[in-house]
């Protein structure tokens, strides 16, 4: 008798942690897909009509944890001129080559990202206005060079300087719109904008043109 119960709870014991396991395993949330560590951000304007590329470079040595401020060199163009603007975007602490080129990352997940742009108003002659940062602001004028098949990406764009403007604004913004559930619809649309999603870098330059 002490046999038979014996085997009774190992049987329950052995029913208990099956059921345990198997609803932990349904208890798992889905992954997530967290947004880009980065640290080096670099501009590249490049003359339209030939010439020397001007850059500017935003530089967080030890990452968005560390404690030490991020460098931020300033943005000098020239007037009346057309540049195209190319981002690279780096991860210096990651010990992966493949993990440190963050610009391909956003370009195999174009669908998912969106920069965003604003400047002080005026300061170009192409595109007008101030930029499309803001909730009401995403079909304002902006010159894209390059799209995910259906919407905007921002990794190339193109410029037109106007006047000579000197310590004028101007910021760059990523926007990660990732799906909201494993599986689903990503959040980039024809109407989503700059407040929609998670950020990714959110950087202000001071633009001078002379």
């Amino acid at each position: 008798m002490k046999m038979r119960l014996s085997y009774l709870l190992t049987g329950v014991l052995l029913m208990s942690a099956v059921f345990l396991s198997s609803c932990g395993d349904d208890d798992v949330p889905a992954p997530e897909n967290p947004e880009e560590e980065i640290t080096r951000v670099t501009l590249t304007f490049t003359p339209s009509a030939g010439g020397t590329a001007v850059t500017a470079v935003w530089f967080d040595a030890d990452g968005e944890d560390g404690p030490d401020e991020a460098t931020v060199e300033p943005i000098n163009l020239e007037a009346n001129t057309a540049y195209t603007l190319s981002l690279t975007l780096e991860n210096t602490l990651a010990t992966e080559q493949e993990e440190q080129d963050v610009t391909a990352e956003i370009k195999t997940e174009d669908d998912e990202h969106m920069f965003f742009f604003s400047f002080t108003a005026d300061v170009f002659a192409s595109p007008a206005g101030d930029g499309n940062i803001g909730a009401d602001s995403r079909n304002d004028p902006m010159n894209y060079e390059d799209n995910d098949g259906s919407n905007p990406l921002g990794l190339e764009t193109s410029w037109t300087t106007g006047d000579a403007a000197s310590a004028a604004a101007f910021k760059v913004l990523l926007k990660h719109q990732p799906p909201l559930e494993e599986g689903g619809t990503p959040q980039k649309s024809a109407t989503s904008t700059s407040q929609t999603g998670d950020t990714d870098i959110d950087i202000d330059f001071v633009l001078n043109i002379q």
